[in-house]
């Protein structure tokens, strides 16, 4: 099995949310209204894409919390 990045396309439709939302809200914030983000809601939005994102490959290939914690202290472990 070959494992792929997720497109923004699919990250989306696993949160059931638009691309365009997905996209317009945290990767590249743009508020509907004349509302200007600061610096730290732009760094928090950015934040949030890579969370949802991560979120969505572990969904995709069917990874568990546990397994992605073993997964991470496994390569810690090997990086010493």
């Amino acid at each position: 099995m070959t494992i792929k990045k997720l497109t923004d396309k699919t990250v989306s439709n696993l949160f059931h949310i638009t691309e365009r939302n997905l996209q317009q809200t945290y990767k590249n914030p743009k508020p509907t209204s004349t509302r200007v983000l600061t610096e730290e809601e732009l760094k928090e939005k950015k934040e949030q894409y890579q969370i949802i994102r991560l979120g969505a490959t572990c969904k995709e290939y069917e990874i568990s919390e546990e397994l992605l914690l073993d997964t991470i202290n496994f390569i810690k472990s090997i990086r010493k």
